[in-house]
């Protein structure tokens, strides 16, 4: 398999429900993806979900995939997704103090 994707979904990010959709390229494809989350060095807490919804437009509650919640400072997280998605996306579920996270996705088909 070759990367048909390396993307950021977020960068130097805080607030609660900020999100960051996965590219339309990827909707509705076989796909194997692995989200890096990175809290910086001045991170005290915080919480980034992967959810999925059939429509990238729907305004209610999506389903979490996972949750990859704040450890310690200065570190990198990682979930691997496999399956065929309509829609994808990550979420800050619990504000990030102090610091801020980044989030980027690399996937392929």
């Amino acid at each position: 398999m070759q990367p048909i994707l390396d993307h950021t979904l977020l960068t130097a990010e805080t607030a609660l429900d900020t999100a960051g959709a996965f590219p339309a390229s990827l909707h509705g494809q076989y796909i194997e993806a692995t989200i890096y989350v990175g809290f910086d060095a001045d991170s005290l807490a915080g919480a980034v979900v992967v959810e999925t919804c059939h429509d990238p437009r729907f305004t209610g509650t999506w389903a979490n995939i996972a949750t990859v919640t704040w450890a310690t400072a200065d570190t990198m997280h990682y979930v691997s997704v496999t399956g065929i998605y309509r829609a994808l996306r990550v979420r800050i579920s619990s504000d990030v103090t102090s610091g801020t996270v980044d989030v980027r996705v690399s996937a392929t088909t």
